[in-house]
């Protein structure tokens, strides 16, 4: 029996935050892909499994949507919207194609908001430690779309690929940077099996 899909076994396979979040809809290669982040509590429960905020920060972000659930879901459709986002910006990247003008507008619009709620705490006593100020809903976007701006002006870029089997994005870090699928055992293996089974059909069709 297959097991049902949910934040708690979503498989993690990106590589690196922005791409997680991008890879919280299954798939991208089907018309209506499955949707990991169905509710702003799934969006709680994604942050707190990836450690994007911490614990005591999802549960007051818990507990004020507890007390507003509609402006919840409107922060929901926004978060929604940014991945379509991200997803679409790093689709150009891989591809080496021009990026629509509203795709850049959106993402600056989205990386100015985010960064400025970033703060710097600074004490002699340790490093300084970067922390996310406030507490609206979209909080749990801020450290993604930083994620994303990290991702992009570093130079691992050119090693972030798209799953030729599924559409999610993943960054390639094995040494040859040969790495076509997001997971060898789950979509490697199907790709494999599937032209497999369409040779096999030729074959047969011949004789």
């Amino acid at each position: 029996m297959a097991q049902k899909k949910s934040i708690e076994n979503i498989s993690l396979h990106g590589g690196w935050l922005c791409l997680d979040f991008i890879n919280t809809v299954h798939d991208w290669t089907v018309d209506q892909p499955y949707d990991y982040l169905s509710s702003y509590e799934a969006v709680l429960k994604w942050s707190k499994r990836l450690k994007v905020l911490p614990e005591d920060d999802i549960n007051a972000l818990r507990e004020k949507y507890e007390q507003d659930r509609e402006a919840g879901e409107q922060v929901l459709d926004q978060m929604n919207k940014a991945r379509k986002v991200l997803h679409e910006l790093f689709l150009v990247v891989i591809r080496n194609s021009p990026i629509a003008e509203d795709i850049k507008k959106q993402f600056n619009k989205l990386l100015g908001s985010a960064l400025s709620n970033l703060q710097i705490m600074v004490d002699g006593s340790i490093l300084p430690q970067e922390y996310w100020d406030g507490m609206d809903l979209e909080k749990p976007l801020y450290p993604v779309m930083k994620s994303a701006y990290d991702l992009l002006m570093s130079d691992r870029l050119s090693r972030v690929k798209e799953c030729g089997a599924c559409g999610w994005l993943f960054l390639d870090k094995s040494k040859n940077n040969s790495r076509r699928w997001c997971d060898m055992q789950a979509c490697g293996s199907t790709v494999k099996a599937k032209r497999y089974y369409r040779k096999k059909k030729e074959m047969d069709k011949e004789l």
